[in-house]
């Protein structure tokens, strides 16, 4: 990677476009070709970055394990869309669909008064909102109950999510190797202490 680095023109003027477009590719979240060491010798790599370029492009259906040698933010950064979207989804079924249906099958402005628009606004705003079935009790009653219900719902999938965001961290951990599985710290080391002191206290 030093001699990479050594190589790669940072002064450039103008920069050069063949080496920026190539950074681009290597920064992209990809899935890596190599299936081990041996076929890391020789690939094509950024000057800059030491990242390849030529990774296969993941889906958004693809399983997030795929990820999980770029680090366990990326995998849970898209899981966590999933999760949004889906949440989504269920408060419109829950709840959402009865609303928007009922607000607009009710009517809250007289039809058989004149000049009733100087003190009820008849438009598609107010058709949509709450207001305009306030005079349903029974509709009210279900509407409410729904919100409940969905609150309680939501509760439960953050949990839920809390879950499988742990989850998929510690998998993350266990299938990627990286120097932190082999490093120790140690705090509060008296200043006089040697090397072999600290080795053979570890050990």
């Amino acid at each position: 990677m030093a001699m990479l680095q050594d190589n790669y023109p940072w002064e450039k003027v103008p920069a050069d476009i063949d080496l920026a477009e190539t950074h681009g590719k290597a920064k992209m979240i990809y899935v890596s070709k190599a299936k081990d060491s041996k076929e890391e010798v020789g690939r094509e790599v950024c000057h800059c970055c030491n990242l390849p370029v030529d990774g296969e492009l993941i889906g958004y259906c693809d399983e997030l394990s795929n990820l999980f040698h770029l680090g366990s933010a990326y995998a849970l950064y898209f899981r966590f869309l999933k999760y949004c979207m889906g949440l989504l989804i269920c408060v419109l079924v829950v709840h959402g669909i009865f609303s928007m249906a009922s607000n607009v099958a009710e009517n809250d402005c007289p039809q058989n008064i004149e000049d009733v628009t100087q003190f009820c606004v008849d438009g598609s705003i107010n058709n949509l909102t709450l207001a305009n079935k306030r005079d349903n009790e029974e509709t009210l009653r279900v509407h409410l109950i729904l919100c409940i219900v969905t609150v309680l719902i939501i509760v439960l999938f953050f949990h839920y999510i809390r879950y499988r965001v742990r989850k998929t961290d510690i998998e993350a951990d266990d299938q990627t190797i990286t120097p932190s599985d082999f490093t120790v710290m140690l705090k509060g080391v008296p200043p006089e202490t040697d090397n072999a002191s600290i080795r053979e206290f570890i050990e």
